[in-house]
């Protein structure tokens, strides 16, 4: 089984750095190589964040993209 090649970004650099992460989020997504879920109210970040759940779809792992907020910089992780 393979991977998504998807690596953690613990701040983004700078809200175009966000755009162009999500706009290959959604490349991703239209390719079926990954697909949007429901975040878990137990497991999210609450409804403060701007937060989208990815699974990848070669090894079935969830991610969490986390929106930057000033002045908390945003974050893409595994959850």
């Amino acid at each position: 089984m393979g991977n998504c090649g998807w690596e953690p970004i613990p701040a983004f650099d700078s809200l175009s750095h966000y755009k162009q992460f999500v706009a290959s989020m959604e490349s991703a997504v239209a390719s079926s190589s990954a697909r949007p879920v429901p975040v878990d109210p137990k497991t999210g970040w609450g409804s403060a964040w701007k937060e989208r759940w990815y699974r990848c779809e070669a090894d079935g792992r969830v991610w969490r993209l986390v929106a930057p907020d000033p002045p908390f910089p945003g974050v893409f992780e595994p959850v």
